[in-house]
């Protein structure tokens, strides 16, 4: 089995001796140790690393928190932040840049392993989330209908648009930053928004409802289409996804 491969970062060179000891101790590589938060970058896009562990505070111009936002941006790596800190602003500064926990100094062998072992396992729950989200993605973006994202009050007041797909853009004219964000309600011809809330009512009522209605779009776009209401829960947000096509004459 292939030990996990650790860069640290840390700008005390008696310190970061000591880490790389305890964590061959514990099974594991260590690939690097730097000072800098320019080290790091360059040592972690070279490496690729399993893991960092990463001071906040380093000397130079560039801290851990900006060394590591700029690290996971070029791959995706856990990070674990070290700190001899644990005032409320260097712990704003470690949540600035999405990490996977923090361990404050001196600490043990224990709390350096159990920090280790959440960052791995959070990892792993990391990358099925974006595996599902690019699954989720690539089905919506080629679903042929119009489909619409949208929130929805228990009582069915439908909230903003929280995202589209293509066939959505092509049969409106108009583009995505002027539909995500937008009330779902205001995509309703005037003479059809008078029916509106009663599919809504049916919406909650039933969990789905169909009907017909006209949408506005862009340079006197008004398609006539039929539209698919499904709801559901995410996150217990009600959630709404209407599949809209157009129906020709």
């Amino acid at each position: 089995m292939t030990r996990p491969r650790i860069l640290i970062v840390e700008d005390d060179a008696i310190i970061s001796m000591e880490i790389a000891e305890r964590l061959k101790r514990m099974g594991y590589d260590v690939i690097g140790i730097v000072a800098t938060g320019e080290e790091a970058i360059t040592s972690a896009a070279r490496n690729r690393p399993d893991l960092v562990l990463m001071d906040i505070h380093l000397r130079g111009s560039m801290d851990g928190t900006e060394a590591a936002g700029r690290i996971t941006s070029q791959i995706d790596v856990p990070v674990i932040y070290i700190t001899a800190y644990s005032d409320q602003e260097t712990r704003d500064r470690a949540h600035h840049v999405f990490s996977y926990g923090y361990i404050i100094k001196p600490f043990n062998d224990q709390q350096l392993l159990c920090a280790i072992d959440m960052a791995f396992s959070n990892h792993v729950l990391h990358l099925k989330v974006k595996e599902s989200e690019e699954k989720f993605r690539t089905l919506f973006d080629n679903i042929s209908d119009a489909c619409f994202l949208y929130g929805i009050s228990p009582e069915g007041a439908p909230g903003r648009i929280i995202e589209v797909n293509a066939a959505a853009l092509s049969l409106l004219g108009l583009p995505r930053d002027e539909l995500v964000g937008k009330e779902y309600a205001q995509m309703n011809d005037i003479c059809c928004q008078r029916s509106f809330p009663g599919y809504m009512e049916q919406l909650v009522r039933n969990g789905h409802v169909r009907y017909e209605m006209i949408l506005n779009g862009k340079d006197g776009r008004h398609p006539l289409v039929e539209i698919n209401t499904h709801l559901f829960l995410l996150q217990n947000h009600g959630m709404a996804i209407a599949l809209a096509r157009e129906m020709k004459s």
